[in-house]
């Protein structure tokens, strides 16, 4: 650390040392990209008169919340339950024996923005400590209580749920959502506004799934979730010229981002684009996936490892430098004709839009419009922005870059690799393909110990270090992406091994009450062991916990998985229900539920091309496909087990909504099956 306080990590030794000394802990979460961690690492922590208040009266730890979540999880949760609002940088303040009292996030050195300054909070919380220890202890017992509380709450509320999950509580949940729409600018509330994905990706594929049949009931939500996806694409937080997705705008109209840029947020905007393309059959929203991975591949990506976890907001410490312009510069770089197309398409004007007369690049016009102000075609306007974007990226590459946190996070990457595998199914590109597997390789191979069923969480790769037992959604997301593999590089090998993850979690995460735990049991320095619900902002992971469960009972037909997966859907179904927005997984989870598996096997002769007959498929949307391809007259799925396969043709088995096709031997009568069923993709 490069500043004076006297850091400890997160350990025994930490915690021993505040015991013996009867010291108060000061416990600080923060990340690496974080800006108001930065500034309160600069205004305190490296001022030498707090630094030696800490080092007097304290035991200080430093946390990146990116390598423990699972402790950010307990405290976010004990500065929620003393009525703030959590975030980043996180401060914590703890008795000796490691019980919370006080919380807080950002403390100014000095007194400003109406909040205490952090050395005044020190001096009180000494007085304090001295003069009321036994009220702070008795605080601090009560705090420990109420987490403990929050985690059985979730199940104890069991016997009051439904008998059943049903279509009727799907319905609920788009009308809530629909009526949480902004009309206008897209999204869900006002400022500051997120782009909320997980929520987005079960509208679309609820809609995938009905609409196409009875259109005019989910008009409107359609054209919303367009409203919305169209709005945060051409918003700032779009960097149109580097290409992926700032963290957040802090403003109603996705104008101005919080601009850090984090691994998992274009993830799921992967997802959400593939499916958008897929329902909307929008071009822009392919572009959009290519042009993510194109971002994540050239300044992310470690070739057979993984990718980076973020870009920092900041750069020569201002937070967005790097991102904006000024028009005198752009005037300066660009002919006169081009300055009219790019200013009327990003709309840059002398005053700009954000500090210091600066300018967010935001798509304000499209093709359309500016090939009829400027008497063009449409195809030129495209050459032409692109021209000039790609001038501009290569200017913009020369300022000083925000920092990259290069550790390489199993969570977030496994999260990112369910993203290449779904934007693989709209650009067909075998390359996306092979970095989703062999970076999926790296984790099985790397960061997964057989012997002990452990997989680790963290990645350092300037160090070449593995570290840190993984939580639930390590172990969730490899279960996901390692089934999505099981579709690409099928065997059985793969299925049993995706079955011994599974009773890995089972056997560290499960609750006997009900859903899993976050944090594993072999994990010692735990307070408490609390339970995620509901997506914050990764998708929930007791929810993507019960898809992995419904999708290996589909494929295997053991009853012990569904079992699972209903207990947590009945847990869950309530507060999904009152705050729909916050559970776009569990939502999608009850999709698998309701209409179950669609399950296509080939028993195929050469000659058989595979890959192509892939692709076809793909030009479908087919909800929750499943497909096996084998040249072994043996089926693998729960429905087609008992189909007998003569082995003498190729033949297509077809089950969807848990009811099966009669097999057949010519492909065509297959794919007019599917343009009379499904949404066809141009």
């Amino acid at each position: 650390m490069d500043n004076p306080v006297d850091w400890y990590p997160y350990s025994e030794i930490a915690f021993r040392k505040a015991k013996i000394e009867n010291k108060m802990i000061f416990l600080s979460i923060g990340y690496s990209s974080c800006h108001w961690c930065h500034v309160m690492a600069h205004e305190s922590f490296e001022n030498e008169e707090i630094a030696d208040i800490l080092n007097t009266n304290f035991v200080s730890i430093k946390v990146d919340r990116e390598e423990r979540p699972d402790i950010d999880q307990i405290y976010q949760s004990v500065i929620q339950l003393m009525g703030r609002n959590g975030g980043w940088p996180l401060s914590i303040f703890l008795t000796p024996d490691g019980k919370p009292f006080f919380a807080g996030t950002y403390f100014p050195s000095k007194p400003r923005y109406s909040i205490t300054s952090f050395p005044d909070l020190l001096n009180r919380l000494i007085s304090v400590y001295k003069e009321r220890k036994s009220h702070v202890n008795l605080s601090a017992n009560q705090m420990v209580a109420s987490l403990k509380k929050i985690s059985e709450e979730i199940t104890t509320l069991q016997d009051s749920k439904p008998n059943e999950i049903t279509e009727e509580h799907l319905m609920k949940a788009i009308i809530r959502l629909e009526n949480l729409f902004d009309p206008v600018f897209g999204g869900f509330g006002g400022a500051p506004k997120f782009p909320n994905f997980t929520t987005l990706i079960f509208i679309m594929r609820f809609i995938g799934e009905k609409a196409r049949f009875n259109s005019e009931s989910f008009r409107k939500i359609k054209k919303l979730t367009e409203n919305t996806l169209n709005h945060i694409a051409n918003g700032g937080i779009y960097d149109h010229l580097g290409f992926g997705f700032h963290r957040y705008s802090v403003d109603q109209k996705w104008l101005t981002p919080h601009f850090e840029k984090m691994l998992y947020d274009n993830a799921m905007a992967l997802i959400a684009y593939s499916e958008g393309y897929r329902v909307f059959n929008n071009p822009r929203y392919k572009e959009i996936v290519r042009e993510i991975i194109d971002w994540a591949i050239k300044e992310m990506y470690v070739e057979g490892k993984g990718f980076f976890s973020s870009q920092d907001a900041d750069s020569e410490g201002r937070e967005g430098l790097y991102y904006t312009w000024k028009k005198e510069e752009l005037d300066s770089l660009l002919s006169v004709e081009e300055q009219d197309l790019f200013y009327s398409a990003y709309g840059v004007t002398k005053s700009g839009n954000f500090e210091d007369n600066s300018n967010i690049l935001n798509r304000v016009f499209g093709d359309k419009e500016l090939a009829k102000k400027f008497e063009l075609t449409e195809l030129e306007v495209g050459r032409g922005l692109a021209n000039i974007k790609n001038r501009l990226f290569q200017i913009r590459n020369e300022r000083i870059h925000p920092d990259t946190d290069d550790k390489i996070l199993s969570s977030w990457n496994l999260l990112f690799i369910h993203g290449l595998f779904s934007a693989y199914h709209i650009l067909k590109d075998p390359v996306i393909k092979e970095i989703a597997h062999t970076t999926l390789q790296f984790f099985i191979n790397n960061m997964y110990k057989k012997s002990e069923g452990i997989l680790l969480s963290v990645y350092d790769y300037n160090t070449d270090t593995k570290k840190n037992l993984g939580n639930l959604d390590d172990y969730a997301y490899f279960l996901q992406v390692l089934i999505d593999d099981f579709q690409n590089n099928q065997g059985d090998n793969n299925l049993r091994f995706i079955k011994r993850i599974m009773q890995d979690v089972d056997e560290q995460f499960w609750d006997e009450n009900g859903g899993y735990f976050y944090s594993s049991s072999l994990k010692k320095d735990i307070l408490v062991r609390m339970k995620k619900t509901g997506d914050q902002p990764l998708p929930g992971t007791n929810s993507i916990m019960a898809e992995n469960l419904l999708r290996l009972h589909y494929m295997t037909g053991e009853e012990n998985y569904l079992e699972k997966a209903e207990v947590i859907m009945k847990i869950l179904i309530d507060s999904a229900l009152k705050y729909p927005s916050a559970y776009g997984t569990f939502f999608s989870t009850i999709l698998w539920y309701l209409f179950g598996s669609t399950d296509l096997e080939v028993f195929f002769k050469p000659p058989f091309d595979i890959e192509e007959f892939i692709h076809t498929i793909e030009d479908y949307y087919i909800p929750r496909l499943h497909i096996s391809l084998t040249d072994t007259p043996k089926l693998r799925f729960t429905l087609l087990k008992d189909q007998i396969v003569d082995g003498e043709k190729t033949t297509y088995y077809f089950c969807h909504k848990f009811n099966c096709l009669p097999p057949v031997t010519n492909q065509q009568k297959l794919i007019e099956y599917f343009n009379n069923s499904f949404i066809k993709i141009d």
